[in-house]
């Protein structure tokens, strides 16, 4: 059975000027499902958030949303999704009425203490503790998470979220991660979600999206090495990573070019060819297990560079693998695709 889409861009370009800012053929967006948006600043990832919002319409080309056109601030859409930027603005009063704020514009009051200790609670912040608390008494991870309460206590049927975690600690990451998935499990919310934390990405996200230049890539678990990269005889170049280490492709098509690798094309074992191959020396700094399958996805620190990759769960145990673990990753030039 085809799944029911939230979203559906069809030869979407948008325009700030004469500047193309966003060039996207095809998108969909199942309903229900966790999207991860990642890639350079100026990729174009907020003014895709802004076009799913309905707040600007795309300058050429067709966005539905539930399979129906939809005009700017359209009532069909102004109360299903719900925003959230990356520098979300507090109003000056209480963490209640701040939770409840969304909920008293849509005249929408019925249990309404109930639906911000729910929402709250989702966000690790106790109702008896936290609600009669001061915007100025919040630590910066406690306010991430209040801005997150206000959107959850709407039961947003689409959730947008821009930055989530930026500059907030490692315990407000894990709590907003694990609220984005009950909104998910106990509303159907579909999420879409920008960060630049490929490793919590990863971890939440069904699938991750990569915008570069406003195009979209193929999507997946994908890691990417910007350039700048060195032409040298023979047909390669490589990219300096850190650290000493370099990675080898084919000469791209510009020095900046961005490359992209599928985690099904890096290994943690050596090839047996003799095919000149990529050998890089790297951290294990997180294991997840992919609920679609039967592998562990791995992101694994190489110098400045986060590689994601997929290990079956044999080789986990056979090994001896762990976050921590010094491993060795093998990558031939040849799989990286250039955006």
């Amino acid at each position: 059975m085809k799944k029911k889409l939230a979203y559906h861009f069809n030869r979407v370009e948008h325009y700030y000027g004469t500047s193309k800012v966003l060039d996207i053929r095809e998108l969909a967006i199942p309903r229900g499902s966790i999207t991860g948006i990642a890639g350079p600043n100026g990729s174009g990832k907020t003014t895709l958030l802004k076009l799913m919002t309905f707040a600007e319409t795309p300058s050429f080309g067709e966005l539905l949303f539930n399979g129906n056109r939809e005009s700017l601030f359209s009532p069909n859409v102004r109360f299903k999704i719900s925003l959230m930027t990356q520098k979300p603005y507090l109003l000056k009063r209480t963490v209640f009425e701040n939770t409840a704020y969304g909920l008293r514009i849509r005249k929408n009051s019925e249990n309404i203490r109930t639906r911000v200790a729910e929402a709250l609670s989702k966000v690790g912040l106790p109702f008896e503790e936290f609600a009669q608390r001061r915007w100025h008494q919040l630590s910066g991870g406690e306010a991430q998470r209040v801005a997150l309460a206000a959107r959850l206590a709407l039961h947003p049927q689409v959730l947008l979220l821009d930055e989530p975690t930026a500059s907030v600690d490692a315990e407000s990451a894990a709590l907003i991660r694990d609220a984005s998935l009950a909104a998910r499990r106990d509303w159907g919310t579909t999420l879409v979600i920008v960060s630049h934390d490929h490793q919590w990405l990863n971890e939440i996200s069904d699938t991750t999206l990569h915008l570069f230049e406003g195009k979209a890539v193929k999507p997946g678990r994908n890691t990417m090495i910007p350039g700048p990269w060195t032409t040298q005889p023979g047909g390669l170049a490589f990219c300096d990573l850190g650290g000493g280490q370099r990675f080898f492709a084919p000469v791209p098509p510009a020095r900046d070019a961005m490359g992209l690798i599928s985690d099904r094309e890096i290994k943690l074992n050596a090839p047996k060819s003799r095919e000149f191959t990529n050998r890089l020396e790297g951290i294990i700094t997180q294991l997840v297990l992919d609920p679609k399958a039967t592998t562990l996805i791995a992101s694994i620190q190489v110098a400045d560079l986060t590689v994601t990759t997929r290990i079956d769960q044999q080789t986990v145990a056979a090994s001896g693998l762990y976050p921590g673990r010094a491993v060795a990753l093998f990558v031939r030039p040849d799989a990286v695709t250039w955006l």
